[in-house]
Parts: C-alpha cells; sequence; structure tokens
C-alpha cells in the first residue's frame, strides 16, 4: 500500500521511515514515545 510511513508527534515530525526497515513495535515506538527507532 505504501514504501514510507511518517509519523508525527504533537504536531511536530518524529521521522519518515521505508516500510520494509521497521517493525509494528518501532512504528508504536515512535508514536508513542517520540523517538526514532533504534538501528542495529
Amino acid at each position: 500500500l505504501c514504501d514510507r510511513v511518517s509519523v508525527m508527534k504533537n504536531g511536530k515530525l518524529v521521522g519518515t521511515e521505508r516500510v520494509e526497515d521497521v517493525t509494528d513495535d518501532d512504528i508504536l515506538g515512535m508514536i508513542i514515545l517520540g523517538k526514532q527507532p533504534e538501528r542495529a
């Protein structure tokens, strides 16, 4: 459906990630905590 996901929190961009590079938990962390996912 899409190639990228962008997450905003409190009107500010948290980040934009390629869907294939993040998990559902990474996206939820961006939404809830307002932090970029950690890179391995």
